[in-house]
């Protein structure tokens, strides 16, 4: 009998993403209401669906969208957006597929695409779009393989590419924010296995090098916007601490080199990391300790320094994080209240200030994406 294990959450993962979109109702002329700019969207574990929301730019505020839900399939886990905001992907744990949904741009409104499910391999986890929109990438975790999908620009279907093979029991993935690598951490090996990207087919190949020894318990990886350097948490669960390490990505090669005295420490059970879309702060959510870590990125070295006030007490079980395309707002998912927590993020320190009460949901927090219409 498979295991799933499900970012310690249970009950599922809100990846929200900002798109335009509709507010529902019409303004008296047939026309579509006044138009939220972003809408965001979740992975609903316990119900099973994808949940929609309207977000207020001006305090970062939560609406949930009219209609009802989409269904996924059975422990929906991963979600992704193409960068063009105009499909949704849900990877399926336990029926070892994908849900596909377009996005209407006028509404928000999520429709299931033909042909959905799609088949990945056996435990799809993460799952990632590349920046131009035109592959997807999942992670199967019992299978040991990255799956890689061509995204069809009108109608959003999915046609396999091939497949490219990991280490033992993969959890983590993350592709570079320039469409140019695809990254894996291996559970079992302590390692990182990296894939380049072909830029015309999008099939994977092994880079040379790869795997990467990354060391103890090595847990999920980011990188910075501008694709220079990449993080990785490291889970010591046998001394009892927890750091991240920070790695120059060779802009040829995408070889990983450790940049030196870049081990830095974070609270308890760091789950997972992400960044202020400019590049200047990193934030990650420490499960354990009920606090947010928040450092400042050395634009030159990728070396990271913790800001003032980090770690940031937010008190529960935060579990998963994303910040607004504008770097105003940061999202926090908490799997024991089962609510989305809004921080406004201080442009110039990074530091973070509570934007009101948090959003009821049985998710995670927003991973977010503008939709372009």
């Amino acid at each position: 009998m498979k295991t799933y294990w499900v970012r310690a959450l249970g009950l599922g993962l809100l990846v929200v993403v900002f798109a335009a979109c509709g507010a529902g109702g019409d303004d008296g002329n047939g026309e579509p209401a006044k138009k939220y700019e972003y809408c965001g969207y979740g992975v609903n574990g316990d119900a099973e669906n994808v949940l929609a929301f309207g977000i207020n730019t001006e305090t970062g505020a939560l609406t949930a969208l009219a209609g009802s839900p989409p269904a996924t399939g059975r422990l929906p886990y991963g979600m992704a957006v193409d960068p063009l905001g105009r499909f949704i992907y849900v990877t399926n744990l336990g029926d070892d597929n994908l849900s596909a949904f377009a996005i209407t741009a006028s509404t928000g409104i999520l429709t299931p695409l033909a042909n959905s499910p799609f088949a990945t391999g056996e435990g799809p986890y993460d799952i990632a779009v590349e920046h131009s929109g035109r592959f997807v990438y999942v992670l199967n975790h019992y299978s040991w393989t990255v799956s890689g999908y061509a995204i069809a620009p009108d109608t959003g279907a999915l046609t396999g590419i091939g497949a490219g093979g990991t280490g033992a029991y993969p959890y983590f993935m993350t592709v570079d924010p320039l469409g140019r690598f695809v990254y894996v951490v291996n559970g079992d090996n302590f390692d990182v296995s990296g894939f380049a990207i072909n830029a015309s087919t999008g099939a994977l190949t092994a880079l040379d090098g790869s795997p990467f020894w990354l060391g103890e318990y090595p847990g999920p990886v980011g990188v910075e916007p501008s694709g220079r350097f990449a993080y990785i948490i490291n889970n010591h669960f046998s001394a009892s601490t927890r750091d991240i390490n920070v790695y120059a990505i060779d802009p040829v090669t995408g070889a990983l080199t450790n940049v030196p005295g870049s081990l830095f420490a974070v609270g308890n059970n760091l789950l997972s990391i992400t960044f202020e879309p400019s590049g200047k702060f990193a934030y990650g959510a420490n499960d354990s300790d009920g606090t947010i870590s928040v450092f400042a990125i050395d634009a030159v070295t990728g070396v990271l320094t913790e800001v003032v006030g980090s770690p940031f007490y937010v008190g529960g079980e935060p579990d998963s994080i994303s910040v607004d395309p504008r770097g105003k707002f940061l999202y926090l998912g908490d799997s024991s209240s089962r609510t989305i927590s809004i921080f406004s993020i201080d442009a110039v320190t990074g530091g973070l200030t509570s934007a009101g009460s948090p959003f009821a949901a049985t998710v995670g927090a927003p991973a977010i994406v503008r939709i372009v219409q």
